[in-house]
């Protein structure tokens, strides 16, 4: 059986005296998403703690973050710093968390491939970072 993996990649970004454009998603990625959701969070503070059972999610961070996501029975982290961006392409049943841990909001960008109504009944909790 193969395994589930998370893909993560680095987005290359364009910064300058205005703030900075970046593309959350490659070209390939539009036809199969069906939501997207635009979240900022405050310092300190945790998004996800769950996973998607049918649901693949595509997300796009700017930023300071601490990243965890559960992958093949291990937990693997990430941290970003202020001048970083990445993108992760999370599939069903991979546990994911984002704690901002820079100043002022955090940018995260998600997509779904699943209607905004499914998307929220495919959602179960489950905690890699305590709130």
């Amino acid at each position: 059986m193969a395994s589930i993996q998370v893909l993560s990649e680095p987005i290359e970004f364009h910064c300058d005296h205005r703030g900075l454009v970046f593309e959350p998603l490659l070209a390939g990625q539009f036809d199969a998403q069906r939501n997207l959701h635009v979240v900022l969070t405050a310092p300190g503070h945790v998004r996800g703690n769950h996973y998607h059972r049918q649901g693949t999610e595509v997300l796009a961070v700017v930023g300071s973050w601490l990243i965890r996501y559960r992958e093949n029975n291990a937990i693997r982290e990430l941290t970003l710093g202020e001048k970083q961006a990445m993108r992760m392409t999370i599939p069903p049943g991979i546990a994911h968390a984002f704690k901002y841990i820079g100043t002022g909001s955090g940018l995260l960008v998600a997509f779904t491939d699943l209607d905004r109504d499914a998307a929220l009944a495919d959602v179960e909790k489950d905690v890699l970072i305590a709130p």
